[in-house]
């Protein structure tokens, strides 16, 4: 059955839907979910040996500007390579310093409402903006942070007003309580608006605090139960976000207008279960912690079965991604929804492949891909041709 829908007028309201699964839900459609559709990998870029600028330390941002060319992100090693479709090496810039260009762990790169690329400089507590020519780069200027959440990785996005959405922790301005913030930031460098993002009850995710102390006072640290709830965040085009927890399929996708739509799924109460493998992995994990900070009895064990949910991702042309969990070594999945609430689509990539960057316009999505060996590699996917209504959805 297709998923039934509600939408709701205001921030609230969204929070209120997230908290509670009274909240009314209005069936869209009856009509069945389309047929899955595969993305295959058509190029990869990384090797273990060989050429400098094809070894990644960390692979912490891909994008793809508007000629097909691909830039990726090393922040171990403080730069941006351009990469040609073919995926030859073009040119690198950046370089580790604080310097006008320079960088210091970038990560999250997009390109802007102008054009230009704008890299997340977590290291040196900016963003910077740069215009790229065929075979070199210039750096155009910098915008500060709006907060000091420097080393939190989040996606360079952009309001309808072709602000920047600068993202991280910061006390609330109405509760002071620590909260992910949405700071919209105009050319000026101010804040000229802010999102509060929902913070989920402690007990509705998988998550024990231990708080030691140090000489400069105490410090918690968090630990996650391997394989539980967690809380999934996905930012958009153009404003928008949605946020919702993996033990549910029940999502609360906020609009640029300030409305709310619920994407649910009331059905999906499951994953799929562990396999041996993911068990073991789970269980050192767990004996990780009692040895490393001494924790005698935790509040959960390992599950049985995956949280139905396991990411949200947006693309290009501003869809929800709502990718499901999967069986160990099988392809990953997501089903795909447009502005309307209407699912267009449910597609399936290879299982090592993690989504970075989703371009439907171009029938391609850019990821990262790890193989036994630990080696990343950036790859580009090739979606669903417009034939099998993936595209045609727009």
């Amino acid at each position: 059955m297709m998923s039934p829908i509600s939408r709701a007028l205001s921030t609230p309201a969204a929070l209120m839907l997230l908290g509670s699964c009274e909240a009314e839900e209005i069936p869209a459609s009856n009509a069945p979910p389309p047929p899955p559709t595969t993305a295959t990998v058509e190029l990869r870029i990384g090797t273990l040996s060989g050429a400098e600028p094809y070894i990644f330390g960390r692979i912490s941002g891909v994008a793809l500007d508007e000629t097909g060319r691909i830039l990726i992100a090393d922040d171990q090693a403080d730069e941006i390579r351009v990469f040609s479709p073919e995926g030859e090496h073009l040119y690198t810039f950046g370089g580790s310093g604080a310097g006008p260009g320079e960088l210091s762990a970038p990560c999250c790169i997009a390109f802007g409402p102008e054009g230009d690329l704008w890299v997340r400089d977590g290291g040196n507590a900016r963003y910077n903006r740069y215009s790229l020519t065929d075979s070199a780069v210039n750096y155009v200027d910098l915008t500060r942070m709006s907060h000091s959440d420097v080393n939190f990785f989040a996606p360079t996005t952009f309001d309808r007003k072709g602000r920047l959405i600068d993202i991280g922790h910061s006390n609330d301005p109405a509760t002071g309580a620590m909260r992910m913030i949405r700071f919209h930031v105009d050319s000026f460098g101010a804040v000229a608006n802010q999102d509060i993002v929902h913070t989920p009850p402690d007990d509705s995710v998988g998550v024990y605090k231990v708080r030691s102390e140090t000489e400069n006072g105490h410090v918690t640290r968090y630990l996650y139960q391997p394989y539980g709830p967690t809380q999934l965040i996905a930012h958009a085009p153009g404003g928008g976000w949605a946020e919702g927890i993996s033990s549910r399929y029940r999502i609360a996708w906020h609009h640029p207008d300030g409305s709310t739509q619920t994407i649910a799924r009331p059905a999906v109460t499951s994953g799929p279960e562990l396999s041996a493998d993911e068990r073991a992995s789970a269980e050192e994990r767990m004996d990780f912690y009692i040895e490393q900070f001494g924790v005698a009895r935790f509040p959960f064990d390992v599950p049985e079965n995956k949280t139905p949910l396991h990411a949200l991702h947006f693309d290009q042309l501003g869809r929800l991604w709502v990718e499901l969990s999967v069986p160990d070594n099988q392809p990953r999945e997501a089903d795909v929804f447009d502005a309307e609430g209407t699912h267009v689509a449910t597609v399936r990539w290879p299982d090592n492949v993690s989504l970075r960057a989703i371009y439907p316009a171009r029938n391609v999505a850019l990821g990262i891909a790890v193989d036994s060996m630990g080696v990343q590699r950036a790859v580009r996917l090739r979606l669903p041709q417009a034939d099998t209504g993936l595209a045609l959805a727009f």
